[in-house]
């Protein structure tokens, strides 16, 4: 029987030791809470809420101080956009890349917005402070994207880095474009038109994109519309996307599908039926003039005719029946089961939003430039006024960027601007990339460490500016709050799991902080205003009464920190059996005496009194003497070095 079970249990580990990557990973997310690296990164979501609202409080202070409201908040859009980003790349999937790719674009867009209001708000965008408002902004930016990305992650176990490739691929598409239409290659390349000659063929595509009827651009989006969601409806099933996820996942992607093309069927169906009710009733409200058809006709006119009339609404619309058509012919290629296999596909994704912003430019800006930008630079040289430049150094004669900015030389020219739009974002992206790999921030709390750090250098910014200290004690708090609420986070994450409700102590937990920041705030105004009563206020006066406060609301927290340690390794200490090898100085008869008396752990040692000790048969007097004289809850390593050299004394 013992020769036929060793070859069984060969076997058994065999199969184990060739286990599929896909099953032990399985395995591995089915653990224990805490046995992944990503509890290191994820916060409780009571303790995230916190950690968000810390950085967005602190992060109001900063604007209402320095009368940057809108690029604030602009800079918390593009921090929560990039945040959704990262959660979609460090999936690793193509539809993670590709979704991330197009969040990208729009984090890309918001902070570049930002920045831009920035500049505009100022009296001089070539000044020193402004400068340090774009630093303030870009901060706030930062420290949304580490305040959201506790939820997800987003930051620690390489998350940042899987979203590199996605920013920094995104541009390339657009500079081809760029490139295409630049006037050296433009000269070699025989399919790029000159300028004013060629683009007569965009006449259909601004007939869909900018219809001049009302009726028929409203029929002609309702018609794009459903035919985007009935193609949707047949095309999606015979793709094979299934085959692209790993087997654990298709069963869940099969029903998304399903319930993807019922509804897509049952909503273009709705719509159907609804766009034929508004046309029948905007005939009727036309020809009859009734009391409900009209103000029937005066909703649609206020809601839904914006909406189809809109370009950017009728291009998704447009890209998307393309992309469906284009999908639909590409699964049919005789090899296309060797490229789902292949590498190369798990990198196609990265370069969809660049490919739909260089398609949006090369398509719109001709449209775009002779409906909006031509009349305006006429009517400015009609008037003699020029473009003002940045700074105040000049203007810009209308003409010349008239000449310059027509199309095919505007295209490249947009295309530029958006390469710089997209840099932005990818240089944020590689900065807390960069923080990451040179273990500037801890493993343990990422998200937290670096919300706190972005609202302490924007504190810190805003102080060289001329902020109170007012307002950078109650940044610095915030930022504080923040990450104190995100390593809490993490904690509860390992020991009890995101399920458990923790919103009690993870709010009690939060407003110790607060009110510890609020006595270091306390601290720093009274400093200031000993300072400037002992001597001439100035700005080291302030740096300095900052610095101590600092100081000292460190020094508190790491007491805190210190005595919860003390605390949980004595509690650790007190649950170890009594045995040789945990209370030197003991010998095991000894032990075996302990335990025949009911001593099973050093706590039950430890919270005995000398006469319960003294009955114990086996111990003698020095024995007893040494555990009830230096054993304690808090120095159990002490004592038990005390009652090893007395031990040994005794025993020689």
């Amino acid at each position: 029987m013992a020769t036929d079970r060793a070859p069984e249990h060969k076997h058994k580990h065999e199969r184990r030791g060739r286990q599929s990557p896909e099953t032990s990973t399985e395995m591995r997310s089915t653990g224990p809470v805490g046995s992944s690296r990503e509890s290191e990164t994820v916060s409780a979501p009571t303790t995230s809420a916190v950690a968000m609202a810390a950085v967005l409080t602190g992060s109001l202070v900063l604007a209402v101080d320095l009368g940057l409201v809108r690029p604030t908040l602009l800079a918390i859009v593009s921090g929560a956009i990039l945040t959704a980003t990262v959660t979609a790349t460090k999936r690793r999937t193509p539809g993670g890349r590709a979704v991330g790719s197009i969040l990208a674009v729009f984090a890309a867009l918001g902070l570049a917005g930002a920045l831009g209001l920035t500049l505009a708000t100022s009296g001089d965008p070539m000044a020193l402070e402004t400068r340090y408002h774009a630093g303030v902004v870009l901060a706030i930016a930062a420290a949304a994207f580490g305040a959201t990305a506790t939820v997800t992650g987003a930051v620690g176990n390489r998350a940042v880095r899987s979203a590199l490739p996605v920013v920094l691929v995104t541009p390339f598409p657009i500079a081809l474009v760029a490139a295409a239409y630049f006037d050296p290659l433009r000269e070699v390349l025989p399919g790029v038109p000159e300028v004013g000659e060629g683009w007569s063929s965009t006449e259909l595509l601004d007939s869909l994109l900018w219809p001049d009827e009302l009726a028929a651009g409203v029929l002609s989006f309702a018609a794009l519309l459903i035919g985007l969601l009935w193609l949707t409806t047949v095309i999606v099933p015979r793709l094979p996307i299934v085959e692209l996820l790993p087997r654990d996942r298709r069963a869940a992607a099969e029903q998304q599908i399903d319930r993807l093309t019922s509804w897509t069927g049952t909503i273009g169906f709705l719509l159907f039926m609804g766009t034929v009710i508004a046309s029948g009733v905007a005939l009727h409200a036309r020809e009859e003039e009734a009391t409900y058809a009209v103000e029937a006709y005066d909703y649609l006119e206020a809601t839904v005719i914006p909406v189809a009339m809109h370009p950017v609404a009728r291009f998704v619309v447009l890209g998307g029946i393309a992309a469906l058509c284009a999908a639909a012919l590409l699964s049919r290629l005789p090899d296309l089961h060797r490229l789902r296999r292949s590498r190369m596909l798990r990198l196609v994704p990265v370069f969809t939003g660049g490919v739909l912003v260089a398609a949006l430019v090369a398509v719109s800006y001709p449209s775009a430039f002779d409906r909006w930008i031509r009349p305006e630079l006429e009517s400015m040289a009609a008037a003699g006024d020029g473009v003002p430049l940045p700074g105040g150094v000049g203007t810009i004669p209308p003409d010349e960027l008239l000449s310059v900015g027509s199309p095919p030389e505007g295209i490249a020219i947009a295309a530029v601007a958006m390469i710089g739009v997209i840099g932005t974002i990818s240089a944020l992206v590689c900065c807390i990339w960069l923080l990451g790999s040179l273990q500037l921030l801890s493993d343990r709390g990422a998200p937290g460490t670096l919300a706190a750090s972005a609202l302490v250098a924007g504190a810190i910014i805003a102080a060289i500016t001329g902020a109170s200290t007012l307002v950078v004690g109650a940044v610095v708090v915030c930022a504080i709050v923040a990450w104190d609420a995100s390593l809490y986070g993490v904690s509860v994450t390992e020991e009890l799991g995101r399920g458990v409700d923790a919103r009690r102590p993870a709010l009690t937990h939060a407003i110790g902080s607060a009110l510890v920041g609020a006595v270091g705030i306390a601290i720093a105004l009274g400093l200031v205003e000993l300072g400037g009563r002992l001597t001439v206020r100035s700005g080291v006066t302030v740096v300095i009464a900052l610095i101590v406060a600092l100081l000292a609301m460190f020094i508190v927290l790491k007491r805190r920190a210190v005595a919860s340690a003390s605390n949980s390794s004595a509690s650790e200490i007190s649950r170890l059996p009594v045995a040789a090898g945990t209370m030197p100085g003991v010998n095991h008869e000894e032990v075996r005496a302990l335990r025949s008396a009911g001593f099973e752990t050093i706590g039950d040692v430890q919270t005995a009194t000398r006469a319960e000790l003294a009955d114990v048969d086996g111990l003698d007097g020095e024995t007893v003497e040494a555990l009830t004289g230096t054993m304690s809850t808090a120095g159990t390593t002490s004592g038990n070095n005390d009652s090893n050299d007395q031990h040994k004394r005794r025993t020689q």
